[in-house]
């Protein structure tokens, strides 16, 4: 639709993190990143502005780190992602990446359909969301109807210490099964082993964290 293509972020490379009301864009660096996690137990609200970071890169010439066909990549995740965006932009070479601290999955699929129907939805759509409130089989088929039969979708299973981990880990896991073009990257079980990888919150990733974190998505990146 005409209005919806004109809501259609463009894709000059850029990189930013948050907009706090009242302060501006910031870049992303290793020292902003490690102060997510403080915002998590702070356990913010939606109104008083969340973190943000769209990144979007096309034309470069930075080898990928899986192998295979370069291929175009959208990425829509919460503040785990948001932690390896810069990790994930240097390893994947045709990507756009929207993450947000607090985003919930309704949320994460408006913004997929929203690059759906400006025509600029990648091959691959990277998913990892969850951490922040539940998500459920009609989620997942609607992630699936939405992304339509011509593209693959990677979902991550979540790690957090709330109490719908187990379920909504459920919910991915059933729903990949479910799917032969949906594939999944279980985060929680590679995670649980490389607890050193996290901050304290057991969730969020530190510096080293989010290298790996790219070094284990990457791979499934390609077609």
């Amino acid at each position: 639709p005409a209005d919806a293509t004109a809501a259609c972020v463009s894709t000059g490379a850029m990189e930013s993190i948050g907009e706090v009301p009242g302060e501006p864009f910031q870049a992303v660096s290793q020292a902003s990143l490690s102060t997510l996690a403080l915002l998590i137990e702070a356990d913010l609200q939606a109104s008083q502005g969340y973190p943000h970071a769209i990144w979007s890169e096309a034309g470069d010439e930075r080898p990928s780190l899986g192998a295979g066909e370069s291929v175009r990549v959208t990425a829509v995740g919460d503040s785990v992602m948001m932690g390896a965006a810069h990790h994930l932009s240097e390893s994947v070479s045709d990507l756009w990446l929207d993450a947000a601290v607090g985003r919930q999955v309704a949320a994460a699929i408006k913004i997929i359909e929203e690059q759906r129907d400006c025509g600029e939805l990648g091959e691959i759509v990277l998913l990892h969301v969850g951490n922040n409130g539940p998500f459920t089989d009609a989620h997942f088929d609607r992630i699936m109807a939405v992304t339509g039969p011509g593209r693959r979708v990677v979902f991550l299973t979540v790690r957090v210490p709330r109490p719908w981990e187990a379920e909504n880990n459920e919910t991915i896991r059933r729903g990949v099964e479910r799917y032969s073009r949906a594939t999944l990257v279980d985060w929680q079980t590679v995670i649980e082993k490389r607890a050193e990888l996290l901050w304290t919150d057991g969730t969020h990733l530190n510096p080293e964290g989010a290298k790996y974190y790219a070094e284990v998505v990457a791979p499934h990146l390609v077609l």
